[in-house]
């Protein structure tokens, strides 16, 4: 690398502007308030596997006239212990004696479920079990609770009960929806919800079926799925394997594991992968991984990448460069039928899609800097070593270009490009134009939305010092994609965007 030359602009305050805009997105996904501020019991995130009816109409055209259906899906993370204790009685009148927790942290951090033996009505539980007698003579007893790990798969039985309508409520009593599925008659097959998942009566526990859903309610557009979970899921179909037949010791829970032909697990992406358009109009990950060669994703999935309003065009130039930057996150399914393999389909499809913000602008790599990297004189003679973690530089004020020469973008020429984010200055988008109005957005990352956003530019080059001034104007260099940052929203959870209410509003424009 050529070694950077000092510049006027690169002041201190100049830095700490850059570094303020540029500062990491840090989105936990806190579970356990999601459902309710005060969770009884244990909250998860879910990704279902199947449609899951809402209506009753629907609920009868799925079972068969079984009275029932399942539902399948994969536990991807698992939240704190809720608050519930027992004994319990309903009759307020008589006092519990020595209550112990319902769900606490086992030594491994993990939350562990406990069941309870019956009370004396379907409201009342009576003490916390942790073992049961075997009925092999003189084995061990046998352990009663129940540990989930992400990325176990499950199922559960669904009856008509659970979609009687009450009142006015467009949806079943353990249901909790946003808007965004009014007029739905089915949660469709790979959306990821909460659940609140409850511990079940010793006599279940003994059954295998220590758990119950008591309620799934749908996930924000702004709410980080895979963020704070990833690392933690299964990857490749051997470790979710493994995870199964771990799962599969614990009595309480082996009736309740996923027992068809679906697998799901985390995939990273390799750098030299590369998103394209099939001919049949779906998308495909090529070469994500060495044992998968393909993965087919949706054009959804594809335009909510970002969650903007970017063409095909702009949203696939946006994944490639996830993908070379590897800041892609994928959940995928596979299905291993033998009659989708026999057909010659894709066995593997993306079940979720997530785009890791901070790698992908390498802001924590920002962050990890307390001034312009390379901060010295050209005449100096000791080596850049910062050059190699991050190349900055500022072009013209209030603008900054950024690279990190460790990722690069491959043509399809097979030709090796540096990916370079130039940010310039703070604009303010025009709100009443005459036009139909923009749209709020909640996103940190997007394109034509309202409110004020700073316009952020993707190249690729093979200019190898960005502080070139012909960097540009270089015939390699091309501009990649144009986005809008917006700061506002680093801190965004989900819920409604409230606009900032303005006092010296007229009719006029």
């Amino acid at each position: 690398m050529a070694q950077t030359v000092s510049n006027a602009l690169h002041t201190s305050e100049a830095w700490e502007n850059f570094a303020s805009l540029a500062a990491p997105i840090a989105r936990a996904n806190v579970l356990g308030k999601h459902i309710c501020t005060n969770q009884p019991d244990v909250e998860v995130m879910a990704l279902v596997l199947n449609d899951v009816p809402l209506t009753s109409e629907k609920f009868g055209t799925m079972d068969g006239g079984r009275g029932w259906v399942t539902m399948a899906f994969t536990v991807l993370q698992v939240g704190p212990p809720g608050f519930s204790s027992v004994p319990y009685t309903a009759n307020k009148k008589e006092k519990e004696s020595n209550p112990q927790r319902l769900y606490e942290t086992d030594d491994n951090g993990a939350t562990r479920m406990y069941p309870f033996e019956k009370g004396k009505t379907n409201k009342d539980k009576g003490i916390r079990v942790s073992t049961f007698a075997s009925d092999v003579p003189d084995a061990l007893p046998i352990d009663a609770t129940t540990v989930l790990e992400n990325g176990v798969m499950m199922s559960t039985f669904m009856r008509g009960d659970d979609f009687a309508l009450t009142g006015d409520d467009k949806h079943p009593k353990m249901f909790v929806l946003d808007s965004a599925f009014d007029g739905l008659d089915a949660i469709p097959a790979n959306t990821v919800v909460y659940m609140q998942l409850s511990a079940s009566n010793i006599d279940q526990a003994k059954k295998n079926q220590g758990l119950k859903v008591r309620k799934i309610k749908s996930v924000s557009s702004g709410d980080v799925l895979l963020g704070t979970c990833f690392s933690s899921l299964p990857f490749g179909e051997r470790a979710v394997g493994n995870l199964m037949d771990r799962s599969r010791s614990q009595h309480s829970l082996s009736g309740m594991l996923y027992r068809h032909t679906l697998r799901t697990f985390a995939v990273r992406p390799k750098a030299s992968a590369y998103a394209v358009r099939d001919d049949a109009g779906y998308f495909v990950l090529c070469d994500a991984d060495d044992d998968i060669s393909e993965i087919r994703f949706s054009e959804f999935q594809l335009l909510s990448l970002v969650g903007t309003r970017l063409s095909i065009q702009d949203a696939l130039a946006v994944i490639n460069i996830a993908l070379s930057m590897e800041a892609l996150r994928v959940v995928v399914t596979l299905d291993t039928s033998s009659v989708k393999t026999l057909q010659g389909d894709m066995n593997h499809e993306v079940a979720v899609m997530e785009l890791d913000t901070n790698q992908f602008l390498q802001l924590n790599n920002v962050a990890s800097f307390g001034t312009w990297p390379c901060h010295h004189t050209s005449a100096a003679k000791y080596p850049c070593s910062d050059q190699n973690q991050l190349n900055v530089y500022s072009h013209a004020e209030h603008c900054v270009s950024w690279s990190n020469p460790l990722h690069v973008h491959t043509t399809p020429r097979l030709e090796k490009r540096y990916i370079v984010y130039h940010m310039g200055k703070v604009l303010e988008e025009m709100e009443c134009s005459g036009e139909a109005e923009l749209e709020d957005t909640m996103h940190f990352l997007d394109k034509g939305m309202a409110g004020p956003f700073i316009p952020l530019d993707i190249y690729i080059t093979s200019v190898d010092n960005i502080s070139n001034e012909d960097l540009y104007t270089h015939p390699s260099t091309k501009k990649v994609v144009s986005l809008e940052l917006r700061p506002e929203n680093r801190k965004a959870s989900g819920g409604k965007k409230r606009k900032r209410l303005d006092i010296a509003q007229t009719d006029a424009c």
